[in-house]
């Protein structure tokens, strides 16, 4: 795959919203394999929300929306399920079930679930998410982890946020498990799955099985937070930059990096590892924490 701009993003949004409202068709399916991009280009007039179908045929309810001539870009396993939907009238426009076929929906003029009149072109804008961020420059840098932090703090200070520091501590948490998702080319969060899904059975992967598991094995002396895990396809100077916008922007792991919600942390680890004969496939990873009091 080639960049799309400076770099093409395909994050690991693993976590989903869970307030339910009742299902009506498909479900998702139980997936393996590597996640697929899931954009929804909203070619309409009205804002609408992508939706996530669990494997119990409950709909969740995206906080997300989309505007008018923008893109929810995401990505998702194949075989999952997501209900896109008109914000304020709840009308289903169109079911996606995520597959390498279906990586770009355009709903609206050229979406047969849109009908209706057709609605006139709008202009492409930024995807965002929740309040909308304002927009920082993505910071190109030999050192990933510099790229990583220069583009957190940029994001960060045009919202009047406070920088955050790097720490090693969690940076070393974070590069264990991008080694791990990089050796077996499987994103995750707990390395027991992810060996499992390539027929791997690594004891020793049980004593790093959760993100506070690694913080704790590399010695990081604070209270810890929550991860985030992507693959990214890029050249290496943007690697960390590209994956804090596409985090950031996204609908589910934006809160940490905004200091959304409650998740507001004060360090930051940022691990990256290269996937062996790729010329551009990298996995990886943010984990949040704050020092003792």
């Amino acid at each position: 795959m080639k960049k799309l701009g400076p770099v093409m993003k395909l994050l690991g949004l693993l976590l989903v919203v869970t307030n339910s409202i009742s299902a009506q068709n498909a479900c998702s399916k139980e997936a393996g394999g590597n996640q697929v991009k899931l954009n929804v280009v909203n070619n309409t007039d009205k804002p609408f929300t992508v939706n996530f179908v669990n494997h119990q045929c409950s709909e969740g309810r995206s906080t997300q929306q989309v505007a008018p001539g923008t893109t929810f870009n995401g990505s998702a396993y194949p075989g999952h399920v997501f209900r896109v939907r008109e914000v304020g009238t709840n009308k289903l426009l169109k079911e996606i079930v995520a597959s390498p076929s279906t990586q770009m929906t355009v709903i609206g003029s050229n979406s047969p679930a849109s009908g209706g009149a057709k609605p006139a072109p709008v202009a492409a804008k930024p995807t965002v998410i929740g309040p909308r961020p304002t927009m920082a420059e993505l910071v190109r840098d030999p050192n990933p982890r510099q790229s990583f932090l220069k583009t957190l703090n940029g994001f960060r200070g045009a919202r009047k946020l406070p920088a955050m520091q790097l720490d090693n501590s969690l940076n070393q948490a974070c590069q264990w498990l991008t080694d791990v998702m990089a050796k077996h080319d499987q994103i995750g969060h707990d390395p027991v799955v992810i060996g499992r899904s390539k027929r791997v059975n690594d004891p020793s992967y049980a004593k790093m099985s959760t993100p506070e598991m690694r913080m704790k094995a590399f010695n990081y002396p604070g209270q810890p937070g929550v991860e985030a895990a992507g693959m990214e396809y890029g050249e290496g100077d943007v690697v960390g930059g590209s994956s804090v916008l596409g985090w950031a922007m996204s609908s589910t792991h934006y809160r940490p990096f905004l200091s959304m919600d409650g998740q507001v942390y004060k360090q930051v680890g940022f691990g990256f590892t290269k996937v062996p004969n790729t010329k551009d496939k990298y996995y990886t990873c943010a984990v949040f924490g704050n020092p003792k009091p």
